[in-house]
Formats: C-alpha cells, structure tokens, sequence
C-alpha cells in the first residue's frame, strides 16, 4: 500500500521538492543549475546520476561547487556562456526574482535546452496566502534583493512568452510556517533570521498550517512557486 500512500505524505513532498523533482525512470542525462551557489544541488545531482553543471556569478561560490566534481562556470544570467542544446534539465532555484529581465533568462534557459528537454524553477509566490496576510511586511517580498516578482499566472504567461509548453505546478513542501514566521518578524522590526527574536503565536501557527494544507489542493497559493515546463521538440534551432 506505501506506493499508494506516499504521494500524499509531506515527507515525499520534501524529498521531490529537495531533488527539484528529477525523473526517477530513464537513464540520467545532463542538467544544469543556474545559480547554483556552493553546489548543494550539484552534489545530490551527481549522486543520482546525472552529469551536473553549474554557473554563479559569485567566483568564491564558483570556487567552492567545483569541490563537487560538476562542470562549474563563472557566468551571469541571462549571460550564462553555456553551449546551445545541451541540457536535458535546467533548475533555477529563487533566481529569477533576481535579474533585471525575467523574460531574457527564461529565454536563455530555453536556448541551452535540448529539444524536449525540463525547465525546473521555484520562486517566491506573489498570490500566496503569506503574502495576502502579511502584505508589504511578507518576507517572500525581500526588496531591494528581489527585483521582479511572480503570480503562477504571471509564470506561466512568461514562460510561453519564452517558448515553453506543457506547464506544470509542482507541489511545494509545508513552508508556511517559516514565511509567516519571518513575515512577523519583519512587521515588528525585528531581524527575521535572529532565533531570538518571535516566534509564533498559537493562532497563527494555525493560521500557517491551515495554509500549508489549504496549498496543497491548490499549489497555485503556496508561498513559494515551483513548476516545470519543456521545451517542444518543433522549436528546433
């Protein structure tokens, strides 16, 4: 019976969410992470199977994911200097939020795709229920760091705009209760990442569970945006 269970724990949740979703049939093929920091993901990628690149504009963190054995490069987005339909999969973990034009690096991802191949990417979720709670203090917000910010519809929109098909949500692990967290934080002055500063009181602990499951019926509310979407085999070239 687990085969049928497991889907709907939230310890499957995490773990596909951990992975970015990768395919658990086939034979692992090529993939890139843009913005891929240290190489966290790079080190689970190769441990799965996959031949792992990355690119980061930071050379230390350039430095530091070399260490895992994936093929890192120094590069910009959507300046990525990456060869032309060579992935199977790109990921783009809370990057997009970061560059200037969206459109541009989503373009960018899809150069460096072969024909059919996966885009995975997670951002901050501007229609989640966070955010509706907490308005301008939500900590999904991040100004000046986050530069552009997405509804799903807004997403999507972008992604075909792109040249994308086949869009998909993915589900989100329980964040809930870390964003309400900081968001309270952030509404009293405080530092959201000091662990001395508050911590939830007991309605909105609820208040954040009940959004955590309210978002798993509906992905579209969570707080943070993760989808997946291919890049057609016609568009060729």
């Amino acid at each position: 019976m687990g085969r049928w269970i497991a889907p709907f724990l939230p310890q499957k949740r995490w773990v596909d969410e951990g992975v970015r979703h990768l395919p658990t049939t086939g034979k692992p093929g090529v993939l890139v992470d843009i913005g891929c920091g240290n190489g966290q993901f790079l080190r689970t990628a190769l441990q799965l199977g996959w031949q792992a690149w990355g690119v980061d504009l930071d050379p230390k963190a350039v430095e530091t994911a070399q260490k895992t054995g994936a093929t890192v490069i120094q590069g910009a987005f959507p300046d990525t200097g990456l060869p032309s339909g060579h992935f199977d999969i790109v990921t783009l973990s809370h990057v997009i939020e970061h560059v200037h034009d969206p459109l541009a690096a989503l373009r960018e991802a899809f150069r460096v795709l072969k024909p059919g191949g996966r885009i995975w990417l997670a951002t901050p979720n501007l229609e989640s229920f966070g955010h509706a709670r907490f308005g301008s203090n939500w900590r999904g917000l991040e100004p000046p760091r986050h530069l552009v910010l997405f509804t799903g519809h807004g997403m999507e929109k972008a992604m075909i705009n792109a040249g994308f098909a086949n869009i998909e949500y993915k589900p989100c692990p329980m964040q809930a209760s870390g964003y309400y967290q900081n968001s309270l934080r952030i509404s009293r002055g405080e530092d959201p990442f000091d662990g001395r500063a508050s911590t939830l009181p007991l309605a909105l602990r609820l208040e954040a569970v009940v959004a955590d499951l309210r978002a798993v019926a509906n992905p579209s509310r969570s707080e943070t945006i993760v989808m997946m979407a291919i890049r057609p085999n016609a568009n060729i070239g």
